[in-house]
């Protein structure tokens, strides 16, 4: 089964390498041919968003906020929005360790389009999309996220970032799931 992987907001796609071929989430998503869309945060919003497309097979999210407007604080949200405005990088920078937990050295930073990616995810409300697809999912969150908590999706070991600093349990669950298609 093809996979393609969408990273997430302000961090390098190539985090997630080790679960497929990866993207960002603001690359244009070209499907040839039957796959499973994970994405990891904003790009768990992505590939939600891609749902419909014929070709989707099946969705995987990891660290995506099913309702974001009501899981993610709004003050936090807005103080991020205008940090960003100002000064990408040091915003960027700021949030890295905070989220996931490790130093921000900036080789997996990626700043292109920060705004417009925390504006996506204020307009998202995933949860909804995932009620009204008939494609096979699976919902990971990290036991720890600093960032929100979703009871309705699995946990695994890890903060926001768990998806490459817990792959083996997260590359487990993904292989399961696929494997189950």
């Amino acid at each position: 089964m093809h996979t393609r992987v969408i990273g997430g907001w302000g961090f390098d796609s190539a985090v997630l390498a080790h679960l497929g071929a990866a993207q960002p989430w603001y690359q244009t998503l070209e499907l040839t041919e039957p796959t499973v869309l994970i994405g990891w945060s904003l790009g768990g919003v992505v590939a939600t968003e891609a749902l419909d497309h014929p070709l989707v097979c099946g969705l995987v999210t990891l660290a995506t906020p099913g309702h974001f407007g009501a899981q993610v604080d709004p003050r936090f949200f807005h103080r991020l929005q205008r940090s960003v405005q100002r000064d990408p990088g040091a915003a960027l920078a700021r949030f890295h360790p905070w989220i996931v937990g490790e130093p921000f050295d900036g080789k997996r930073a990626d700043t292109v389009q920060l705004d417009q990616g925390l504006a996506r995810l204020a307009a998202s409300d995933c949860a909804g999309s995932w009620a009204q697809s008939p494609v096979a999912q699976l919902h990971l969150v990290g036991r720890d996220d600093v960032l929100f908590s979703d009871t309705d999706q699995h946990a695994i070991d890890g903060g926001h970032g768990f998806a490459w600093q817990n792959r083996g349990d997260t590359t487990n669950a993904i292989e399961a799931f696929i494997d189950a298609l």
